[in-house]
Formats: C-alpha cells, structure tokens, sequence
C-alpha cells in the first residue's frame, strides 16, 4: 500500500517481502525508484547449477522462497541423516555443529554461526530494483550491468 500510495515519488528500499509479483504488477513510474535486499536472485545465482535444474524440473523461473525453502530442506534432511537414531533435539544439535556444513545449497553454502546466534555463516544478499523491461515492471540486481540489462529488453539508464 505504501508503494502504490508514493507512486514512485520517492526512492524507497525494502526487504526481501517485497520481491513479489503484486509489486512488480503496480503501474509506478520511474519503476527504477524502488529497490530491495532479496535471499536470492536468478540473474545472480550463487548455485549455477541449481538455477539449471530447477528451470528444467518445474519448466519455469523459481523465486527467493522457492531457493530459501530448498535450502532449508537440504540442510534438515542432512541434520537428519547424520543422526544415528533421529530426534528433534539431535536435528538442533546437529545444526548448531560448527562441523555442519553443506558446500552446494541453492544460496550458496550452507553453515551456521552457532553457538553465537545460529545465523547462516557467508550469507550475502542480493541488492535488486525495480526496473522497466519489455513494458513491465520487474526486479534485477544492481549488480547487472548495462549491456546484460539491454539483453533483457530493461532500461537501466536511471541509476540508484
């Protein structure tokens, strides 16, 4: 609602809720005013390999939530498999392992800041705004450059 109401009046950050389709869909101008910090990108995959599969098994692009959720079944079926009697507790105990580790998650490797916090160790976000591409709205990394926005029919030419 706050988006709509400023109608790209004014530069606005959010966080990774809203790289969603219901504020891709909003007729804002200049679409450029919006920018976002997102789990995931598929422009700026940190797991190649798992953007080519996911492509191939479900025919269609994946989202963030999609990448997060496969990240986290990864990591709880491992937590699961080292366990030789498997348990709630031994799963949290398993997880907070300073020796746990995945290499090849959808966001990139997987470990955990335990026992400081339980955060993921080496998890950087993506930087993402709201672009004009082929008459719509859509989210690319700040990171992609003039000439790769150009082969995705978007107008970057205003920037952040």
């Amino acid at each position: 609602k706050v988006i709509k109401a400023d109608a790209g009046r004014s530069f606005l950050i959010g966080g990774n809720s809203i790289v969603r389709p219901e504020v891709t869909d909003l007729d804002i101008a200049p679409a450029t005013s919006l920018a976002a910090s997102t789990f995931w990108h598929p422009l700026s995959p940190q797991n190649p390999r798992f953007l080519q599969q996911s492509q191939q098994l479900w025919e269609a692009d994946i989202n963030n939530g999609t990448a997060m959720a496969y990240d986290a079944a990864i990591a709880l079926i491992k937590a699961i498999k080292l366990q030789p009697k498997p348990s709630r507790q031994g799963t949290i105990a398993e997880l907070a392992n300073p020796e746990f580790l995945i290499e090849e998650g959808a966001t990139g490797s997987i470990k955990f800041n335990s026992p400081k916090n339980g955060d993921r160790q080496d998890f950087y976000p993506t930087l993402v705004r709201l672009t004009r591409c082929k008459e719509q709205n859509r989210f690319i990394p700040l990171s992609l450059d003039e000439i790769n926005a150009q082969e995705l029919g978007c107008n970057i030419e205003d920037k952040i």
